[in-house]
């Protein structure tokens, strides 16, 4: 989008099959705006045009791997890691080439769902096996495992506060918390029934500004909910929005436009409020005997 997202021009679509057209991450180099990445499900895609022409990364661990994300370290010009499916990676150029820092034997344990950039080169990385953390800057043989509560559970992500011994971590049943540089954990926020996090992150890992979403609402953290802090006042917690259903969403966009349409991209063009509305399938049956 060139007009604040108003309306999208497509720059990638997949070429070989349809797990590449699963984008799970895309970003964008601070020290070359116009160098961009493209975490599918088949692989990374990188382009030095602003996504105009796309090349396929053709490293061994990274051809086909399923991309999560990934997280420039701005301290560090070009630096960039990457959570795989399978292994951690890390780029010191940017995405030109690649080098392993996280692998494992056991299955879990190598799904890297999130990797967290804190200070004084702490790294930790959220898996389906918990927590693991270098103190090296990621070096590969430097992880170790933070908090024993979390084995054989799926992390979804981790945070790393400016102050590096307090981090956030988030997992199907709720938000964590800890101030000993991973050890000891206990959750603020418990999540019901099957809401689940999705994204969880801070402005400049600062915890007075902590965002998350989950499948159900959104929400931001104005300190740590729960922990006593100076002059008696408690972190607070607000819910900024609540995420409905699409089927539910376009309906009632409908209603309130006084508008329906068979041709939804023809709208699109001519309203960008209608950009917001899903392509619909609509099929019907008659049986007898039933309204």
């Amino acid at each position: 989008s060139l007009n604040k997202g108003r309306s999208f021009m497509r720059i990638w679509q997949g070429r070989a099959n349809l797990s590449e057209r699963v984008v799970n991450s895309v970003a964008t180099n601070p020290a070359n705006p116009k160098a961009l990445l493209v975490g599918t499900a088949a692989g990374l895609f990188v382009s030095n045009d602003r996504g105009i022409s796309f090349r396929k990364e053709m490293n061994f661990y990274v051809y086909g791997g399923y991309v999560r994300s990934f997280h420039f370290d701005r301290k560090n010009k070009g630096l960039v890691h990457m959570a795989m499916g399978g292994a951690a990676m890390a780029s010191p150029d940017g995405g030109a080439n690649w080098i392993t820092t996280h692998w494992s034997l056991w299955g879990p344990r190598s799904q890297v769902q999130w990797i967290a950039l804190g200070p004084k080169d702490i790294r930790a990385i959220a898996t389906r096996d918990g927590i693991y953390a270098s103190f090296q800057g990621g070096e590969m043989g430097t992880w170790k495992r933070r908090g024993y509560r979390f084995v054989a559970n799926n992390v979804i992500s981790v945070l790393i506060s400016q102050k590096e011994n307090q981090w956030y971590a988030a997992t199907p049943a709720g938000i964590w918390y800890t101030q000993d540089f991973g050890n000891n954990w206990r959750k603020i926020m418990q999540l019901g029934g099957s809401e689940v996090p999705r994204f969880m992150t801070a402005y400049d890992n600062d915890p007075r500004h902590l965002w998350m979403i989950t499948n159900r609402h959104v929400y931001r953290f104005g300190g740590i909910p729960g922990v006593r802090r100076g002059g008696g006042r408690r972190g607070n917690l607000r819910r900024l929005l609540d995420v409905p259903p699409l089927s539910t969403f376009w309906k009632k966009v409908m209603e309130k436009k006084k508008v329906y349409f068979a041709d939804i991209q023809s709208y699109r063009d001519r309203a960008p409020w209608a950009a917001l509305l899903p392509d619909v399938y609509v099929g019907g049956s008659y049986i007898r005997g039933r309204d």
